[in-house]
């Protein structure tokens, strides 16, 4: 039976319908599968992006931390050069600067009064400031007190002038009576040793 016109286009239009829907349905899946691939693809970046700004992060850290402990070096460094300008808690080493003091000055020394010792704790430390007032009592000129204090101020460790009292000598009138206070202070460094 031979195949009629008709049905030969409609068996061709049949083929034709059929190759179109497989290919649409392979469209359909190639997008799909092109949508997986490129979300899993911005998942990807999103995620290298993520461990990059991680690997900076990182170094900024390292970074930053050789940095902190470069200036804990310097701090430390400043610390124990001001820790050099108190006298120690030895009483001995700032007496003895005093009578060198006076001694230079040429002031006679009546007398030195030390006072108790005021202790003040270093919050979070085994550390302690120390302050000793010091009175003294002495006779000298003008230039005389002007040269001990000025040794003072610039001696290598710390000494405070709280008060100076200046009165006249009826005995010499080119000398004079003067009483001084000090304050002086001192570290006890206990957490160093």
């Amino acid at each position: 039976m031979p195949l009629k016109f008709e049905e030969l286009k409609n068996k061709k239009i049949i083929k034709i319908v059929a190759a179109s829907i497989i290919l649409l349905i392979m469209a359909i899946i190639s997008l799909k599968g092109y949508g997986t691939l490129n979300s899993k693809n911005i998942k990807l970046k999103a995620e290298i992006a993520k461990k990059r700004q991680e690997i900076s992060s990182f170094s900024n850290i390292s970074s930053l931390k050789a940095a902190v402990n470069s200036e804990i070096k310097e701090l430390e460094a400043k610390l124990s050069s001001l820790e050099k300008g108190f006298p120690s808690s030895n009483t001995e080493e700032v007496f003895s600067s005093l009578n060198r003091f006076v001694e230079a000055s040429q002031i006679s020394l009546k007398a030195i009064s030390p006072l108790e010792k005021i202790e003040i704790p270093i919050p979070d430390s085994k550390d302690k400031y120390l302050e000793l007032p010091i009175n003294l009592k002495l006779e000298c000129s003008y230039d005389q007190l002007l040269a001990f204090l000025n040794k003072i101020e610039n001696a290598n460790k710390i000494m405070i002038v709280t008060e100076v009292k200046i009165q006249s000598n009826p005995d010499n009138i080119w000398e004079h009576n003067i009483e001084l206070s000090l304050k002086i202070p001192m570290l006890s460094l206990q957490s160093r040793n």
